[in-house]
């Protein structure tokens, strides 16, 4: 599209899988950072992007941080897909999962995770206003590799859970859709278009 400016990314692997794709152009500098600390200069950049991530940051450090490196006037978006992951067949796989623990882990069912989005509009902080907020669900129809796939992603359980613990998890979902051709997939795309002040 045109653009340039900088991308900034904290893991190591990523970042250099994203300079790879991303080799064609020089437009975009990448470095190592947060977005609680992106390193870049005060009042640089005209806008700002995060997509399917503020929500693994520290919101209030990551919005001054971004208010910091915005023009007054422009643009911060962020923007998050998240899989609703409300096939009854591996919420029953959580709960079960988590009924064999010493303690109860609600956390697994990831219902805190699914719900988090409104409690983290940008506009709540002080350094922005002017909030555009949308919405939108879709279905996803994925095969089993793909869909396998995307649960091992899924970085808040495999952490919650531990290794031991996430492949059980893992094996009982395999076990539950292994007689399906393709599984639908809920996702719920969120987004906020916010201006600094």
């Amino acid at each position: 599209m045109g653009f340039r400016g900088y991308a900034v990314e904290p893991n190591d692997a990523m970042r250099e899988e994203g300079m790879r794709q991303g080799k064609t152009t020089e437009r975009f500098r990448w470095s190592a950072g947060s977005a609680e600390r992106t390193g870049l200069p005060e009042k640089c950049v005209d806008w700002v992007l995060m997509a399917s991530s503020f929500h693994w940051t520290q919101p209030q450090l990551a919005l001054a941080e971004f208010h910091r490196i915005l023009r007054p006037g422009v643009s911060l978006r962020c923007c998050g897909t998240r899989a609703t992951w409300k096939a009854a067949t591996c919420t029953c796989v959580l709960k079960r999962e988590s009924s064999r623990s010493f303690q109860p882990d609600p956390s697994l069912l990831r219902f805190q995770q699914v719900h988090a989005g409104r409690r983290q509009d940008p506009g709540q902080y002080g350094h922005f206003e002017n909030v555009i907020f949308m919405e939108a669900p879709h279905l996803e129809v994925m095969d089993k590799d793909r869909y396998l796939g995307a649960w091992r992603s899924v970085n808040d359980i495999q952490a919650q859970a531990g290794p031991e613990r996430f492949a059980r998890i893992l094996q009982a979902i395999e076990d539950e859709i292994r007689t399906l051709d393709a599984v639908p997939v809920p996702y719920k795309t969120r987004a906020w278009t916010v201006q600094a002040k």
